[in-house]
């Protein structure tokens, strides 16, 4: 479905394609052609980001056969699902001109991770990661150097995505109800590796984690 909408020194909030109309007055006028994306077979979506190209994503229901809220990818008219990490949900939030998107999903044990996808596959920002701790860690990565050197660290939330490829998001520390700020960097110039590293933050430096302790020891001392 598309119909028309024009306008005046206003904001449509709206999925549009179309440009800016200058007339002979001195008022600027937008015009816009509304595009229905559709949904995955349910009755809800919605449309979060466009790239430059066109690109939409967003997230959908999806009944039937099974009623769930899944992220999807729309271009060239159509609107395919994006999958998830394993669990229920999933909703995707940004998109760069590369197509690579990122955005959030429910895992197979329950936890909610941020992740990446590009070409069609899904992947979890969490076992995408090279840590940046010393010579010793240099060949650990994805989920078997998470699991070895930052049990506790949790990238929930991926909530853009720049030109170049670099991420940005949230993060728990397990156990501490706290988000903190997360810049992820590609290790690779082939957007199809889906590998990063993290800056020097609390989730790779080694010093920044014996801080936390540090700090988690001494609350729990002063509240005793």
């Amino acid at each position: 479905m598309t119909r028309t909408l024009t306008t005046a020194g206003a904001t449509a909030a709206v999925l549009a394609l179309g440009g800016v109309v200058c007339p002979a007055s001195a008022q600027l006028r937008f015009q816009y052609e509304l595009v229905d994306v559709g949904t995955l077979g349910g009755e809800n979506s919605k449309a979060i980001a466009i790239n430059d190209q066109g690109v939409v994503v967003g997230w959908s229901e999806t009944c039937p056969p099974e009623c769930r809220t899944e992220a999807f990818v729309w271009q060239n008219g159509v609107i395919a699902p994006l999958g998830t990490l394993g669990g229920a949900w999933s909703q995707a939030v940004s998109v760069n001109s590369l197509g690579q998107i990122v955005g959030m999903s429910e895992t197979a044990s329950g936890e909610v991770h941020a992740f990446i996808a590009f070409e069609g596959k899904i992947r979890d920002l969490n076992e995408a990661l090279e840590f940046d701790q010393g010579p010793d860690l240099s060949t650990k990565k994805g989920a078997a150097a998470r699991a070895a050197y930052v049990p506790f660290v949790v990238l929930s939330e991926a909530n853009d995505i720049s030109e170049d490829g670099r991420i940005v998001g949230c993060g728990f520390v397990k156990g501490d109800s706290y988000p903190h700020a997360y810049l992820m960097t590609p290790t690779s110039a082939d957007p199809a590796s889906m590998e990063y590293k993290c800056e020097r933050t609390w989730a790779s430096c080694r010093a920044c984690r014996a801080a936390l302790r540090t700090a988690a020891t001494l609350s729990t001392r002063s509240s005793v």
